[in-house]
């Protein structure tokens, strides 16, 4: 046996009730975007300073990586020893010429 299900029409009063809860949920809505929106804003400038925070681990990693293999190379290569003597100090072997080529006085 089947049951059909019956509906009674209330009129007014029933689209009365369904705006007044539609609206209720609306306001719920708008009263809690409002209440999290400072929230959200301190969670998105966090964010903005982790990524920027991230970026700089990422470069000072690399440029502690680029020391790294100087400071190894300067420890157990003798080329590198004395090309960073030649370069820093200005160190010549004693058969040597050094020339020096001074700018002129248009280039200044």
């Amino acid at each position: 046996m089947a049951y059909r299900r019956l509906e009674v029409d209330y009129g007014i009063q029933e689209k009365i009730r369904k705006l007044c809860v539609g609206l209720f949920f609306l306001s719920l809505s708008v009263v809690l975007i409002l209440w999290y929106q400072p929230s959200l804003k301190k969670m998105r400038n966090f964010e903005q300073k982790v990524e920027a925070q991230k970026k700089e681990l990422a470069a000072l990693t690399a440029l502690h990586r680029r020391y790294q293999e100087q400071l190894t190379a300067l420890r157990h290569d003798p080329e590198a020893i004395e090309r960073e003597a030649r370069q820093k100090l200005r160190v010549v072997k004693p058969e040597e010429t050094i020339y020096r080529f001074e700018p002129t006085s248009s280039a200044r």
